[in-house]
């Protein structure tokens, strides 16, 4: 059983506690509160989730079951890199690893995904080892190209499509479609607690 507990958050929002959830639950989380008619937005981050009640009727303890779980279990995605990125020379240096190394590194975690912002279909990873963290650039890009992998605090990920960003870019994505057209996982194709595996790209 899975308890959300919302509190007051400004003027309408209600904000719930969800570090303790498991990535593979805060799908569920999401599904139960996408299915409530009482709801006009929900947003779901690393360790909260904010709702837009329509009125203030809105309970705030919820216990939601694994049984109304009507949503597509988490799949494993391996995703091909070329380590080709602009930022790679400069991460190498701030890390003190050769750019081979590096890439090895980077591609050893199995990443998951915590939750899903800034974009459409942008996820964000998380698993990478402190070592191999870096803090956000100072200067944010006007335009970051689609398809590039790019870490950034905790996190890993790939841009869906041209966008700003303040990562640093340090591969780019072989073959990848971040974007299902059919079902039956239509959409972004990262979901909640999904699995991804980075393999680096034969010459």
């Amino acid at each position: 059983m899975i308890t959300l507990h919302f509190v007051p958050y400004g003027d309408r929002a209600m904000l719930a506690l969800i570090d303790h959830l498991q990535p593979e639950d805060r799908s569920l989380v999401l599904h139960y509160l996408q299915q409530r008619n009482d709801l006009e937005d929900v947003y779901l981050a690393e360790q909260h989730v904010l709702v837009m009640p329509f009125n203030q009727a809105f309970p705030a303890t919820h216990s939601i079951a694994p049984a109304t779980q009507i949503i597509f279990p988490p799949c494993q995605h391996t995703i091909i890199l070329r380590w080709n990125g602009e930022d790679l020379e400069q991460a190498c240096a701030r890390l003190g690893h050769n750019a081979r190394t590096l890439a090895q590194l980077y591609m050893q975690p199995i990443y998951q995904v915590s939750f899903l912002g800034f974009r459409p279909g942008f996820a964000y990873l998380r698993g990478l080892p402190q070592a191999l963290q870096l803090p956000r650039r100072e200067l944010i890009r006007p335009r970051v190209a689609g398809g590039t992998f790019a870490a950034g605090g905790p996190y890993v990920a790939i841009y869906p499509d041209d966008s700003p960003g303040g990562w640093w870019l340090l591969a780019q994505t072989v073959g990848v479609e971040l974007f299902r057209a059919h079902p039956p996982r239509q959409g972004a194709l990262f979901q909640h607690g999904d699995e991804i595996i980075f393999r680096e790209a034969t010459p």
